[in-house]
């Protein structure tokens, strides 16, 4: 993670350091195209605590399924697809949280100019800080949906 890392997470860093890290990544985002799918995603959409749900690769196109939102905002079933996505770091933890149900996003960020950027983010067990890995997707095109969805419960496979 280039901004949010393991130890920004879990409280390790001063409340000056977590705030300088929050600036740099809050400029770094106003910096993206303001129209674009990026920014819309990184502004609007919290993966915090976010149930990894399927992955599909298929056609040059990388899906990612989520469980997004909480009690305030409601359940979201987040579709992100990734357009020449692959993984470049933590495959076998983005599989890991497919088989082992639920797996949270912990936080994620974006990095990276156009066309390459990444999305990277950090898994855990729910409710935990134990660490179920680091995922790094790299992509040219980005585009995500929302669905609603009942409730927080992940479907079955």
């Amino acid at each position: 993670m280039e901004y949010f890392t393991r130890g920004w997470a879990s409280g390790d860093l001063s409340d000056e350091e977590c705030g300088e890290i929050e600036a740099r990544y809050r400029t770094y985002v106003a910096s993206l195209d303001q129209g674009g799918q990026v920014w819309r995603f990184a502004t609007s959409i919290s993966l915090n605590d976010a149930y990894v749900d399927r992955l599909d690769h298929s056609e040059g196109v990388l899906s990612l399924r989520l469980l997004t939102g909480d009690l305030q905002r409601g359940y979201w079933h987040t579709l992100i697809r990734y357009g020449g996505g692959r993984i470049v770091l933590g495959q076998k933890a983005l599989e890991g949280a497919l088989e082992m149900r639920p797996t949270e996003i912990w936080c994620d960020e974006f990095s990276g100019a156009p066309p390459r950027m990444a999305h990277r983010f950090l898994l855990v067990k729910p409710g935990t800080t134990e660490d179920r890995g680091e995922v790094h997707i790299e992509f040219d095109e980005f585009a995500f949906t929302e669905s609603p969805a009942g409730r927080r419960l992940l479907e079955e496979l």
